[in-house]
């Protein structure tokens, strides 16, 4: 007589992707370098780990000038730890959007030549499709992104290395991101 024996399990995680980190984004034929990365983290909200990933090229610390920011809002299907993998955008603006065991995003903005003491940027547009893979966790990630923006653009590029540690009520943040996208925010 035998016995077997079936048991079910969670879904194996997704390994996390090989990413050659080139720290640039190429946006309308134009590459920009990047030298910071910076990273808030929210934790768990029921359902997924929610982490916001900032992207930037800083000229000097007492420049405001600052080229090029890129800004990715992303969720991971996990409760105990942000987990890498593809994240895809999701419009969760949309009537009953299943997320469930979805890696995804739903916000992100490109902007240039942002100035932070004045509050103006010669360009800010927001990403409304495509993806972003990411490695690594804490304070040491990779990420490689090929994003479609509303100006039907797209911007494609990688980054890697420490991130800063950024608490949503970071002074830069909360000082200068935050009222700057909320000026030019569509009415």
């Amino acid at each position: 007589m035998g016995l077997s024996v079936f048991s079910c399990s969670k879904d194996k995680e997704e390994p996390a992707p090989e990413i050659d980190a080139k720290n640039e984004l190429e946006y309308n034929g134009q590459t920009y370098s990047l030298n910071h990365g910076a990273v808030t983290e929210y934790g768990y909200d029921g359902t997924h780990t929610n982490n916001e990933f900032h992207l930037f090229k800083v000229i000097a610390e007492d420049n405001p000038v600052v080229p090029v920011y890129l800004y990715l809002d992303l969720y991971s299907p996990h409760e105990n730890t942000f987990s890498g993998g593809t994240f895809h955008f999701i419009d969760t603006d949309g009537p009953e959007v299943d997320l469930e065991g979805k890696a995804y995003f739903d916000d992100g903005f490109l902007i240039r030549n942002m100035n932070l003491t004045d509050e103006t940027a010669e360009e800010v547009v927001y990403v409304n499709g495509g993806s972003v893979k990411i490695s690594g966790e804490g304070t040491q990630y990779k990420l490689e992104f090929n994003l479609e923006l509303e100006n039907g653009e797209t911007v494609i590029g990688s980054y890697g290395g420490s991130f800063e540690r950024l608490s949503p009520t970071d002074a830069l943040w909360e000082n200068h991101s935050i009222p700057f996208m909320k000026s030019h925010e569509e009415d």
